[in-house]
C-alpha cells in the first residue's frame, strides 16, 4: 500500500505537532516554517553564533516537549520577540555558556520588546537576582540572573489568565489565573564528556 503524501503547507502548527507525535519527521515542517525568521531576528540583534545556538535550542526544546503541547489551545501567532525570549530562557537554563555569551544575552534581554526588568527577584533558594520577564496571553515567565556574573539562578512562572487544559486520555484541567507554574533554582552545574554520563 502506497502512503499518501501529507500536505504540510496547509496544516497549522497544532496539526503538525499532532502528526509529529506518531511521525517525528513531520516536525521538520515547523523548523522550515520558523527557523529562518528566528535566526535572522537574533543575528541582527546579537550575533550569528548566538543565533545558531538560540535557534537550535528553540527547536530542540520544542521537539522534546511536543507531547505536552495543548492541541485544543486556540491558535495564535507568537511574536518573534516572544520566541526570542523563550529561546534565551531555555538556553541559559539548560546549556553551559561561556561568560562572554552570558554577558551578551544579559545585555540583550532588556532590549527585547515586551520584556520587563525587576531589579530584585528571589529564586527558589532565596538568592537575589535580576528578573527578566515576558507575559503572553496566559502566563508570565521570569528568568532570574545574577547581576554580578550573569549566571542563571532560576525561574518563576505564574498564570495571568484562566485556562482549561485538554490533553489526550486525561480529563480537562482548569487552571485559574494566579497559579504558580514554576519556581526553580540552579545550585550547581557540571560538565561531562558525553550525554548520560553523571559527574
Amino acid at each position: 500500500m502506497t502512503a499518501q503524501p501529507v500536505d504540510t503547507d496547509q496544516a497549522d502548527d497544532a496539526e503538525l505537532i499532532r502528526r509529529s507525535r506518531d511521525d517525528p519527521e513531520q516536525f521538520a515542517a515547523l523548523f522550515d516554517r520558523y527557523a529562518r525568521p528566528i535566526h535572522h531576528y537574533v543575528a541582527r540583534r546579537l550575533s550569528t553564533q548566538a543565533a545558531d545556538d538560540i535557534t537550535a535550542e528553540t527547536f530542540l526544546t520544542a521537539f522534546r516537549r511536543r507531547d505536552s503541547y495543548d492541541l485544543a489551545r486556540p491558535p495564535h501567532e507568537e511574536s518573534r520577540e516572544q520566541r526570542l525570549f523563550q529561546a534565551i530562557y531555555q538556553l541559559m537554563g539548560e546549556q553551559a555558556l561561556s561568560p562572554e555569551v552570558r554577558a551578551a544575552l544579559f545585555r540583550a534581554l532588556p532590549l527585547i520588546e515586551g520584556v520587563t526588568v525587576r531589579p530584585d527577584a528571589v529564586d527558589a533558594e532565596g538568592r537575589h537576582g535580576i528578573a527578566f520577564s515576558h507575559t503572553d496571553d496566559w502566563a508570565r515567565y521570569e528568568l532570574i540572573l545574577s547581576p554580578d556574573d550573569f549566571r542563571y539562578l532560576g525561574t518563576y512562572g505564574v498564570t495571568v489568565a484562566d485556562r482549561t487544559m485538554r490533553y489526550t486520555n486525561v480529563d480537562p484541567i482548569f487552571v485559574p489565573a494566579g497559579t504558580p507554574l514554576v519556581l526553580s533554582a540552579q545550585l550547581e552545574t557540571h560538565l561531562v564528556d558525553k550525554a548520560g554520563q553523571r559527574p
